[in-house]
């Protein structure tokens, strides 16, 4: 038998949309959330698909984002943000920068192939007779969200 096992968190965190006309452009922050689905093979002897506590992995993941700065590579905020890192003003784990806007929608996608990349999840993929990655949901803010199927 097959089933769906999710993992939910919160994040607050904060970005800008440079390239967006309104008042995206700006910081702002956002009581975010995540949703995890994965799908697998229930175990016949644990009646689990995998135990919910083997994914310490995934919360690491996630908690990368809690009360982050979330920037594009090219958004001239950067060069400051970092001379204060180099300056010891800022924590350089507070500061993630990504290739494109930090929209939703390549948040998203940022947070996907990172569970892809992430050993501990291709170590679970290997030892099961199925358990792959189903979806990945970020909701920005509570009525809006963005959900990306991974198969």
């Amino acid at each position: 038998m097959k089933a769906k096992i999710e993992k939910n968190y919160s994040v607050e965190y904060a970005h800008r949309l440079p390239l967006h006309q309104g008042q995206c452009r700006f910081i702002h922050g956002h009581s975010g959330k995540v949703k995890v689905v994965f799908e697998g093979t229930v175990d016949n002897k644990t009646g689990m698909v995998v135990d919910f506590g083997e994914f310490s992995w995934l919360k690491k993941i996630i908690e990368e984002f809690d009360h982050a700065l979330i920037l594009m590579k090219t958004d001239k905020l950067c060069d400051y943000l970092l001379k204060g890192v180099d300056e010891g003003l800022i924590d350089p784990l507070s500061i993630i920068i990504m290739e494109g806007s930090p929209t939703a929608e390549n948040i998203l996608m940022y947070i996907m192939n990172k569970i892809l990349e992430n050993p501990d999840f291709r170590l679970l993929n290997k030892n099961s007779n199925y358990f792959v990655l189903w979806s990945v949901t970020f909701e920005e803010t509570v009525g809006n969200a963005a959900t990306v199927e991974a198969l």
